[in-house]
Parts: C-alpha cells; sequence; structure tokens
C-alpha cells in the first residue's frame, strides 16, 4: 500500500512538472512572438521616417542651390534693397516654409523666386511579414467521464404451464404359470421327548469398565448470515467499513450490531467465517474486500478492473478462525468506489462448528 501511495505521488509530481513546462514555453512563445512583431513594426516605421527624411533633405539642397543663384543674378544686375525685400515677402507667401523643419533657419530662403512644388511621392512599400510562431503542443485528453449505473434487473417471466401428462404404457402379458411339482413322501410322525430338569442358574458376571467418550458432535446452536440491503454505494474514502447488512438468520447468542457493521460472538469455539461483495466499479485499477476480526486483517480478495465496461465482478472468501468471547468480525473495501448491495451477491456470516469450554 505504501509503494502504490508513492508510486500515486510520483505520478502526480511528474503531470504538474509537465505541465509547468509546457505552461512555460507556451509564455516564452507568445512573448517572442510578441517582440518579434514589435520589432517588426518599429522597424517599418524607421524606415517610413528615412524615407521622408532623405526627401526633405533633397527638398533643402535644391532651394540652397536656387537661392544661391538667384542671390548671384541680383548682385550682377544692381538691384536696391528695397526691391529685394519686396520679393523676399513674395518668397514668404508663396513657399510653403511650414513643411520643413523648425530648427533649420529660413531666412536663408529669403529673395528665392518661387517653384512650384512637386507632387508628393508615392508611400513605400509595406515591410516584410514577421515569420509566425510556433504552433502550440496538442492538450492532453480529458479523463473519461463516470461510468453510468447498471441496468435495473429485469421482472422475472411467468412460470410456463406444466405439460400434459403422457399416456400410459402398454402393459406386456402375463406369463404362463409354471407345472406344480410332485409332492413328496409324507413323513413318519416321531414321538415327543419328555423335558428335561431345569438347569442350574450361572453366577452373575463383572460389571465391565466403561469405555472412552465419544468425540462431540458438530454444533450449530450459534451462526448468522447477513446480506446486502439492495443498496448502490459509492465509497469516498479508503479501507471503509461496510454497514449495509439486513439480518437474514440468526441462532444463538450471536449478535450483529447494525450502526457498526459487526458481528460479535458470544461463545469460545472454532467458526467458519465467510463474505463475498458485489462491484461494479471501473474506476479504480484494483477490485477487492478484506474480512477483519477485531481490528486484525485476517481475509483478503483482490482483483484488476479489466475496462470500464466489464467492472462487473464478484469476489468471496472463508476459513476456519479460533475466536474468543466478544470477539467482532466486519468487512470493509479497500479500493473499490462503486459496490452493490444486492441480497444474492453481497453476503457475510459465520457459524460454529467446535465449541471450547
Amino acid at each position: 500500500m505504501d509503494q502504490r501511495r508513492k508510486t500515486c505521488a510520483r505520478r502526480t509530481f511528474t503531470n504538474f512538472a509537465i505541465l509547468t513546462a509546457a505552461l512555460y514555453i507556451i509564455i516564452v512563445t507568445v512573448l517572442v512572438v510578441n517582440l518579434h512583431r514589435l520589432v517588426v513594426s518599429q522597424f517599418a516605421r524607421i524606415q517610413t521616417l528615412e524615407t521622408v527624411a532623405d526627401k526633405l533633405a533633397a527638398r533643402v539642397d535644391k532651394l540652397e542651390n536656387s537661392f544661391t543663384a538667384q542671390k548671384t543674378d541680383e548682385e550682377s544686375v544692381g538691384e536696391t534693397d528695397g526691391v529685394l525685400e519686396e520679393k523676399s515677402a513674395r518668397l514668404k507667401n508663396k513657399l510653403a516654409l511650414s513643411d520643413l523643419p523648425q530648427g533649420r533657419n529660413k531666412r536663408q530662403f529669403e529673395g528665392y523666386c518661387p517653384c512650384l512644388q512637386g507632387p508628393k511621392g508615392e508611400p513605400g512599400p509595406p515591410g516584410p511579414k514577421g515569420n509566425s510562431g510556433r504552433r502550440g503542443k496538442k492538450g492532453k485528453r480529458g479523463h473519461n467521464g463516470d461510468p453510468g449505473p447498471p441496468g435495473e434487473k429485469g421482472e422475472k417471466g411467468e412460470k410456463g404451464e406444466i405439460g400434459s401428462v403422457g399416456p400410459p404404457g402398454i402393459q406386456g402379458p402375463k406369463g404362463t404359470k409354471g407345472d406344480t411339482g410332485p409332492s413328496g413322501p409324507e413323513g413318519v410322525g416321531g414321538k415327543n421327548g419328555s423335558q428335561g430338569p431345569p438347569g442350574v442358574k450361572g453366577d452373575m458376571g463383572t460389571k465391565g469398565d466403561i469405555g472412552p467418550p465419544g468425540p462431540p458432535g458438530a454444533s450449530m446452536s450459534e451462526s448468522i448470515h447477513l446480506v446486502g440491503d439492495g443498496q448502490k454505494i459509492q465509497n469516498p474514502t479508503g479501507f471503509h467499513r461496510i454497514t449495509n447488512w439486513a439480518l437474514k438468520h440468526r441462532e444463538g447468542s450471536i449478535l450483529y450490531h447494525s450502526p457498526t457493521g459487526h458481528i460479535e460472538v458470544k461463545r469460545k469455539g472454532y467458526y467458519y467465517i465467510y463474505s463475498q461483495m458485489y462491484y461494479y466499479d471501473g474506476t479504480t485499477i484494483q477490485m477487492g474486500h478484506n474480512t477483519y476480526i477485531n481490528h486484525e486483517k485476517v481475509m483478503e480478495s483482490s482483483g484488476s478492473v479489466i475496462s470500464a465496461e466489464r467492472k462487473y465482478n464478484t469476489k468471496y472468501h472463508g476459513g476456519v478462525f479460533l475466536l474468543q468471547e466478544n470477539d467482532t468480525i466486519s468487512v470493509h473495501i479497500p479500493y473499490t468506489v462503486h459496490y452493490f448491495m444486492d441480497s444474492e451477491g453481497s453476503f457475510f456470516g459465520a457459524f460454529l462448528l467446535h465449541h471450547i469450554d
């Protein structure tokens, strides 16, 4: 039993470790996928900003070159300061300087002749799609549901009619009487003899010794038989003592305590003790029951459960034991969760074989 508990605990720990590792892998995978998506998105934004910056730099270079050429022409013609200021005012009104970076000095574009603004460039191609994350492992299959209770016992069919009596057999012919044999010759009648004198009475013999006593006969004055009360019971805890018994027969001083499920003997002697249980449990790997005298296990029945569909079984055991006065007998269930207290499939009892004074 300790080994079985250790095996169960080890199996539980292994399942918990596997579940924890699977959960850790799933969380790490989700984090990596989200980080990858974030990096791809930021990379696309950076490329867009770099494209816009390149376009703005090209426009600034073009404006600077135009401004230099215009200033050279104005110096060669010898225009006055008033004319330059008027052209600078017209340039400020027509140029879209607000689109340029705010940190750049706008005064360098004063005096530049207005030019048409080019069309807006087409947006750049979208960035490459990130790799998909690995597919998560398939979850474990759920446990099978509890098996349903067995169907009710069908009604007993009607008794068939008694068949008709067959015709009597034909009596054979009577045999012929044999011939009478010839009679023998008549005997000659003798005379009766005279009566003799009475004999002398003999002496009385001595009385023989008393023989040894014979073996005591079997005593059936102490006996009890219990049967199941017909209930289908679920046992939530291990080592459960059965109390669902109904008294079928009792003789002598032997007692049955229904609240505790104990049989108590009142006469010392050798008793035959027996018990049987009817199981319908497919959820455990073992089935069986034990018989106890006082607090000591004296008999055990055990078997394997084949499957959830083939789960019905009975186990019987019995033996002869020396019981003292006030000893108790009981039946316990160590493995099975579901059992059927059928009056014909589950029973328990004892009877006295030899009394000891």
